[in-house]
């Protein structure tokens, strides 16, 4: 009674496992086994009998199989013990054969050669097999990923002209960590299907893979005396088997189903070269095309799950295969766009070059790696996930496989989309800065680019005497572009406005003269050109007030008690009023006061309750931000050995003052930045140490909470995992109107040890993007500051230490483009430049400050400006 091959081969476990081979005698063995074992139940018969010494083994002795082919079914591929193959014959390492021959009754013989063993295979195909060709195919070939390691098991299944199985299936092996293999002589079908399952070389990581990976491929074997195995086979062979039984013959069934498979991975070959022929360790073109293919599936694999990238790679190739096999059409639009669009970013042709060539060099093989990376090149379709754009007047945003997504039309108060943001009608005739291009409001209420905005001329605001100080600087703007920046000269307060119709005025000092101890001055400016200065001194901390029309009002006393010193000040507008917060560290105590137009400022109200630490520490910060609407949020670290816990305190019109909540910890030093957007929704970002003996336990990185309106805080989360810096000037933060958030850092770069600047947005009511590069470079980079104008466009200026004098360099960003990262020099220098300020109007002109020490002609100290505009 005859089984199917599935049954056959589980049958044939059970009774080798009885048998055992132990009844052979001991100084002869049966090499070879049946292929097909009758059922044990069923009668014997003698004459199909093998007799091993004194063993009786009952098979059919026309049909073989040796014992590995058994115990190895799993290499077998579900498919081809589907199809119920009639014949399986292994060869691997001439297992099916030792040197000993066999007799007609698959007994050991003497007097057989190597030919005569063929030639019994050859004769025991079945009478289900198709008739084969008479001529054995003299054919080797490799299988790669990376190239495939010795012993690799590879199996090869005949086919028929209608590509359907003759019945007869041969077992062997890889023989070297090249992939290489020679199919047996005594393989005469001109279509077989050759399927290998192993270990292979990982050109991405350098290394074996970590699993097992199964790559085949449907070929005739009449053409070529090389026939290789790899991902592009592999991709196309059920498609091939589609074409061929929709009535093609396999040439054409070939040449369609791989130009599809091209078509699908976006690829282009000027020649037309069968996938079977392609080899990654040749040069050319399509031997680089291939490489290409087998790198970007799987860093595919690893960018879904670094863990088990094979898992994901052999699941992607299935999918694939079975979907292209229907219609030619690969419908995964999101996977092909991510191969297309995103994987070839990630890739490192150089690493990978260098990999492949220590791989086959090691092994004695000088190998020419083909110019793989000139399909890696990413398609001008393809955007920059996160990005935005104009579609018409539709706002399109680039989704995370580099596909455009409408996702907002514009309409209502702002019917028109600009640099990716709808837009409300603008006055004829008006000018502003769009990213790096001056715009001009046309006829219709449209923005257009009309030119280029630029970096204008170096001013110098005050220049210090041989003794002088400057320091400690900041600036405000108001919503007609009139810019306020003050500064520390030694103990003196000093301010100077810019007008836009006038430029900087002369600086003058705005505390008492007899003052000989004031803090950093912190400055607010209202929309309405209002603007406050405050400090704190010894036992007080004052305010300075200026009323456009009017100017600078007497200085007032902010009331403290005079006990206590105040370390710190910042001051915000929230609407109409005038908002302080004061830090007095000594005494553990956050206070805040507000001036109402009407009363003026109100007493000093505690914002932290006593069993709310402020701490002892100098460096621990205080931040305060408002908005239009007049709210505030205040934020401030709360004493800890090394680290602090986050606080935040909302103020609001209606309630004043709420309860300060506990929004996060692991707070290091003064890395601690909050900003809010039109609505009160408030983002707090901070940095944890860079030490690693200081961190707390799994709390190094970029940390982040948010506050949402009807919400109320969320679960703080880390943007970054890594160690930053702790300076007060290593961290910044900026919100636009809509509530898109900018945040970056000074972070060490891994590749050569310079300083570089980090960043991540948050997309309103969605999430953070991934952490990029934004200003790499040899130089050192530090005090990142960051502006956003209300038109939506961030301005980044940083600190640059070439290897003779620092300067201040600058990065736009926009949401097309992301961050232009042309670290072009912002400005000529004769020093030494230092820690820049900025602020964006809302005709997006940028104003920059910084104080700069000039050793060129003699060593005295300036505070320096620069404006971008149009």
């Amino acid at each position: 009674m005859a089984l199917s091959v599935k049954s056959r081969l589980l049958t044939g476990l059970f009774v080798l496992g009885f048998l055992g081979f132990t009844n052979c005698s001991s100084s002869e063995n049966c090499n070879l086994v049946c292929d097909e074992i009758i059922d044990a139940t069923a009668e014997r018969d003698a004459e199909n009998s093998c007799q091993c010494g004194e063993s009786d083994a009952s098979f059919d002795a026309g049909k073989r199989i040796d014992e590995s082919a058994v115990t190895r079914d799993s290499s077998i591929d579900s498919h081809m013990l589907d199809e119920a193959s009639d014949e399986i014959i292994d060869t691997s390492a001439d297992r099916s054969i030792t040197d000993d021959t066999v007799d007609a009754d698959g007994c050991p013989a003497t007097d057989s050669s190597a030919e005569d063993i063929d030639e019994q295979r050859k004769d025991a195909s079945t009478e289900t097999a198709t008739e084969a060709s008479s001529t054995p195919r003299q054919v080797a070939g490799a299988i790669q990923k990376g190239p495939f390691v010795r012993g690799t098991s590879v199996t090869l299944q005949e086919l028929d002209d209608t590509l359907a199985p003759t019945g007869r299936t041969f077992i062997f092996e890889t023989i070297d960590d090249l992939g290489r293999f020679n199919i047996p002589s005594y393989v005469t079908s001109t279509y077989a299907e050759i399927i290998a399952s192993g270990y292979y070389y990982d050109e991405i990581r350098g290394e074996l893979s970590t699993n097992q990976l199964m790559l085949r491929t449907i070929s005739d074997l009449s053409t070529s005396a090389t026939i290789n195995i790899n991902i592009l086979t592999s991709l196309s062979a059920s498609r091939v088997r589609a074409l061929v039984a929709q009535g093609s013959t396999y040439a054409e069934a070939r040449a369609q189903a791989e130009n599809e498979v091209l078509q699908a991975l976006d690829f282009s070959l000027s020649a037309n070269t069968a996938f079977d022929q392609m080899d990654v360790s040749l040069a050319g073109e399509a031997n680089a095309l291939l490489l290409a293919a087998s790198i970007s599936f799987e860093t595919l694999g690893y960018l879904r799950d670094p863990k088990s990238p094979v898992a994901v790679l052999s699941q992607v190739m299935a999918t694939f295969g079975n979907d292209i096999a229907s219609d030619g059409i690969y419908d995964d639009d999101a996977t092909a766009s991510y191969l297309r669009c995103i994987v070839p970013g990630e890739i490192d042709p150089t690493a990978i070059r260098n990999n492949m060539e220590a791989y086959y060099q090691a092994r004695g093989v000088e190998v020419t790696v083909p110019d793989f990376a000139e399909f890696l090149v990413v398609p001008e379709s393809c955007c920059r996930p996160d990005t935005k754009c104009c579609s018409g007047d539709n706002v399109q945003t680039c989704d995370k496989n580099g596909r455009w997504q409408d996702t907002s039309e514009c309409s209502g108060d702002r019917p028109f989309c600009k640099d990716a943001r709808c837009t409300a009608r603008c006055i004829s005739g008006a000018n502003r800065c769009g990213g790096l291009a001056e715009q001009t409001c046309d006829a219709s209420g449209r923005w257009q680019d009309t030119g280029s905005c630029f970096w204008g001329t170096l001013d110098e605001i005050e220049i210090g005497g041989a003794n002088d100080f400057l320091s400690e600087h900041g600036l405000a703007v108001d919503a007609m572009g009139n810019v306020l920046a003050v500064w520390k000269r030694n103990e003196e307060v000093r301010a100077s406005w810019f007008a836009p119709d006038s430029g900087w005025q002369a600086a003058q000092t705005i505390n008492p003269i007899e003052v000989d101890s004031s803090g950093t001055p912190s400055v607010a400016v209202a929309p309405s050109g209002d603007a406050t200065v405050v400090w704190p001194i010894s036992g007080d901390v004052l305010a300075r007030r200026y009323h456009p029309g009017t100017g600078w009002e007497d200085v007032e006393s902010m009331q403290t008690d005079g006990e206590q010193q105040a370390d710190m000040a910042r001051v915000v507008y929230a609407g109409d009023v005038t908002i302080a917060v004061f830090a007095y560290r000594t005494a553990g105590i956050v206070t805040s006061s507000r001036r109402d137009p009407a009363s003026g400022w109100t007493s000093e109200e505690r914002l932290n309750p006593e069993t709310i630490f402020y701490g002892w520490d100098n460096y621990f910060p205080l931040q305060i931000a408002g908005n239009t609407s007049g709210h505030a949020m205040a934020v401030w670290g709360n004493y800890g050995f090394h680290w602090s816990d986050i606080y935040a305190c909302r103020y609001t019109p209606e309630t004043g003052w709420q309860e300060p909540m506990l929004i996060g910890n692991g707070l290091d030093r003064t890395g601690l930045a909050v900003a809010m957007d039109d609505a009160g929704n408030s983002v707090v970002v901070w940095m944890t140490t860079n030490t690693e003996s200081f961190c707390p336990s799994g709390a190094c990185g970029i940390w982040t909470n948010r506050y949402r309106i009807g919400t109320g805080w969320g679960v703080s989360q880390r943007i970054y995992d890594g160690w930053s810096f702790d300076d007060s000037e290593d961290l910044t933060f900026a919100m636009d109107f809509e509530g898109n958030a900018f945040a970056a850092w000074k972070q060490i770069y891994e590749l050569d040890g310079s300083f570089i600047i980090r960043g991540s947005r948050y997309l309103a009511g969605q999430h953070w993007t991934e952490v990029e590069d934004i200003i790499t470079g040899s130089v050192s980079n530090s005090a990142p500051r960051i502006a956003v104008d209300t038109n939506g466009y961030a301005t980044l200026v940083f600190q640059a230490y070439p290897p003779s004098l620092a300067e201040i360099r600058v990065s736009r960003f926009t949401n097309e483009i992301g961050w232009q990262n042309e670290t072009a020099r912002a400005i000529p220098s004769s020093g030494w430049e230092t820690m820049p300020k900025l602020v964006a109007d809302s005709q997006g002109i940028i104003s920059v400050i910084w104080p700069e020490y000039h050793t060129d002609s003699g060593n005295y100290w300036t505070i320096s400006a620069l404006r971008f505009g149009y």
